[in-house]
């Protein structure tokens, strides 16, 4: 799994005019919104409360892929990427977990 949060050099470039402490460490396009259009085919959202962990497994379809070289030579990079398929789970840590629950985690079939 690859950690997102933004190294220290890039928080310090953030306006801080416009950030807020949770998207100074995570950059704000890795966010998903689940609205109203498909909030209700998913069990248990409302369970949920703000700080809770998910597991998320989708699957997705490359729809745009840019790459363009700006003044300085610096490459801009980005894939957007539609999501075609998604679960959510609520995430518990391993400590949290009943063997049982821990065996029908690896078991799971996507």
């Amino acid at each position: 799994m690859v950690d997102l949060k933004l190294p220290k050099e890039k928080l310090e470039k953030t306006s801080p005019a416009i950030a807020s402490p949770e998207q100074d460490q995570y950059p704000y396009e890795t966010r998903i919104t689940i609205g109203n259009k498909i909030y209700d085919k998913f069990e248990g959202l409302d369970e949920l409360d703000t700080g809770s962990y998910v597991k998320i497994i989708a699957y997705g379809c490359v729809v745009s892929k840019r790459s363009n070289k700006v003044k300085g030579g610096k490459q801009d990079n980005s894939i957007e990427i539609q999501l075609e398929k998604m679960d959510i789970s609520e995430s518990k840590t391993l400590e949290k977990m009943s063997t049982d629950e821990f065996m029908k985690s690896r078991n799971k079939k996507s």
